[in-house]
């Protein structure tokens, strides 16, 4: 009979970068299929950046950093509150701070709210109660490997939203609390900044004062004419970097938060 030849186990950062940063394209939690670990077909995992000389460190971080970026995917760090005196903020709830980073755009983020059941994970095969997040509906929201369930919805959302950072949570109530009938255009009259209170301290008159045109000057924002100005203003308020010549918007963001984490502010 035939004999099948013997093959060296790999290392085993070579086995978590198969496992941990395949792209799962029939949803089944396991890389299966060699297209989703080995994209390029040269029988080495799609992040698994080796490196043995350190000349070239610098060059497999930035291909890592790159496959980060084109990949596109959300990242998540979870914040479990302990203010009892806000029920929003009750013990047996958890916020999760969602953010996306984009190789050529503003990286995206998201506030997301769910709770906490202590219930056995059964589906998952353990039969002890355990601290388990829910969605707004009561049931589990999330995978046996932690991820969320793209079918759960958080507690603000109106439908799934799942992981994903461009639905749900506080940013989809922030595009949809904007003016005008469509996510994108904007009425032809205002107002446009009424529906959001932002204040500044006008150190000069020792006032806090609405930041909108007729309050904030180019000298405030240290810009070299009124319509940079504007575009700022109109910035901070949801729309695009941009303004007409009187100052008004031009159009909405595709999303108007940005990355909670680690955003800096300038």
């Amino acid at each position: 009979g035939s004999t099948t030849a013997a093959t060296l186990l790999k290392g085993p950062l070579w086995y978590a970068a198969k496992w941990g940063g395949f792209n799962d394209l029939n949803n089944n939690d396991r890389p299966d299929l060699e297209s989703e670990w080995d994209e390029d077909g040269d029988g080495v995992p799609d992040t698994y950046f080796y490196v043995v000389n350190p000349l070239k460190l610098e060059q497999q971080l930035n291909q890592s950093f790159a496959d980060i970026l084109g990949r596109g995917v959300s990242h998540v760090a979870p914040v479990v509150s302990v203010d009892e005196a806000n029920r929003t903020q009750s013990g047996d709830k958890v916020y999760l701070a969602y953010f996306k980073p984009r190789e050529t755009d503003y990286w995206q983020g998201n506030l997301k709210k769910y709770g906490l059941d202590y219930v056995p994970r059964t589906d998952c095969g353990r039969i002890e109660p355990e601290w388990t997040v829910v969605d707004q509906n009561g049931d589990i929201a999330a995978k046996c490997d932690g991820t969320l369930k793209a079918g759960s919805t958080s507690y603000w959302s109106t439908a799934p939203d799942g992981g994903q950072v461009d639905k749900g949570g506080v940013g989809a109530l922030l595009k949809e609390s904007m003016p005008g009938p469509d996510p994108v255009s904007v009425p032809s009259a205002g107002p446009y900044y009424s529906f959001r209170t932002i204040r500044y301290c006008d150190e000069e008159h020792e006032t806090i004062k609405d930041f909108i045109r007729t309050n904030v000057s180019k000298s405030d924002l240290d810009v070299p004419d009124n319509i940079t100005a504007y575009k700022i203003i109109n910035f901070v308020y949801g729309y695009t970097f941009d303004a007409l010549p009187n100052g008004d918007p031009v159009a909405k963001r595709e999303w108007i938060l940005g990355d909670i984490i680690h955003s800096e502010p300038r």
